[in-house]
């Protein structure tokens, strides 16, 4: 039985370079720690900085006291705390799970010129993009990062958040 890649819409193949590997398993070119991280920290200064500013703020609105020295939570500043977590927690998975030529990729990850992928090849879906991202917020960097850290050493470069969603990282 033979693997053929399967195109989606006139989107380059997901896996590129995809050649037919030994025991019909496709051969990827996965994704080196380096880039990953280096993608990891620009999506963490375009997505911090403005949810920084909006929940200081909020933070700041909530602060403030009334004329008799009492705080009173703002309304409008609890408002924009709750915006900052949504678009903290909206940022990876909508970015990743998008459709097109850019599915698999937050802006860090297109600049390093990297995206996620299925192992199957496929392009990320919703799902699985929302699997990834709460498994790597919850379990990859509970014990001392070693979910991040196990790309290292794993001969697929998968953190735990790869392996329990199906994911590769590959180079794009």
């Amino acid at each position: 039985m033979s693997y053929a890649p399967q195109n989606t819409g006139g989107v380059p193949p997901y896996n590129t370079p995809y050649n037919a590997g030994g025991y019909g398993q496709p051969t990827m070119a996965y994704a080196g720690v380096g880039k990953r991280f280096v993608a990891e920290i620009i999506d963490g200064i375009i997505i911090g900085i403005p949810i920084a500013i909006i929940a200081g703020i909020g933070g700041a609105m909530n602060a403030a006291t009334n004329a008799d020295g009492t705080a009173q939570p703002s309304p409008v500043g609890i408002v924009l705390i709750v915006i900052a977590i949504i678009l903290g927690t909206l940022y990876e998975p909508l970015m990743t799970a998008r459709k097109g030529a850019r599915n698999g990729q937050t802006i860090g990850k297109g600049l390093m010129g990297v995206r996620v992928v299925r192992t199957d090849g496929a392009p990320v879906t919703a799902g699985t993009s929302w699997l990834r991202f709460i498994i790597k917020q919850l379990i990859s960097g509970s014990v001392l990062y070693l979910g991040f850290l196990w790309a290292l050493w794993d001969k697929n470069k998968q953190t735990w958040h790869d392996k329990i969603a199906n994911t590769y990282v590959v180079n794009a």
